[in-house]
């Protein structure tokens, strides 16, 4: 019996220890399942937060590709623009050397008493055939002794070019006389 006695108290004990071991471990179960709560909020907070931030950059990539592409589409109207801004000046330039291509400025001329100084004036002839017929003319004018000098009304550019030209073929005279006379 005594056997018995000590049976059922080791049995008693064991059962005892079981328990406190069920509640042990179910305590520990109990906080594992709180901890794995925690973690997966955690964890869900981090993925929300990672959502976010990936939803910026993917707005940020889609900017930076829709400036990068507003950069190209400006790279072309520049190039556009410069060749406008080219034809343009063609078109100017065509446009002056018709405006002037009727003109002469005569220099040397003497207004009223008051302006004892001689300006330039520009004349304006409806024809051409005027024009060349005046400019054709002009070396009357050195004949008579008359100080009147009457010239193309060319723009600066031109006005460059033609006195380049003249320079060079005062060259080439120059030259031409000094073979002749060696």
């Amino acid at each position: 019996m005594k056997r018995k006695i000590r049976d059922s108290t080791v049995g008693e004990s064991e059962q005892k220890k079981t328990k406190a071991d069920e509640i042990s471990l179910s305590s520990i179960m109990d906080r594992l399942d709180s901890m794995e709560k925690q973690i997966t909020r955690k964890l869900e907070t981090v993925e929300e937060n990672l959502r976010g931030k990936l939803e910026e950059l993917d707005a940020r990539v889609d900017d930076l590709e829709e400036n990068a592409q507003l950069k190209s589409e400006v790279e072309c109207y520049k190039t556009d623009n410069d060749v406008l801004r080219q034809q343009v000046e063609v078109v100017e330039d065509c446009l002056d050397k018709m405006y002037r291509k009727n003109n002469l400025i005569f220099f040397g001329l003497k207004e009223s008493s008051k302006d004892d100084k001689p300006r330039a004036i520009k004349v304006i002839f409806a024809r051409l055939s005027e024009r060349n017929a005046v400019l054709a003319n002009r070396k009357h004018l050195k004949n008579k002794n008359i100080s009147i000098f009457i010239s193309p009304d060319l723009s600066r550019e031109d006005t460059e070019k033609a006195k380049k030209q003249r320079e060079n073929s005062r060259k080439r005279l120059q030259e031409e006389k000094g073979i002749r006379t060696q």
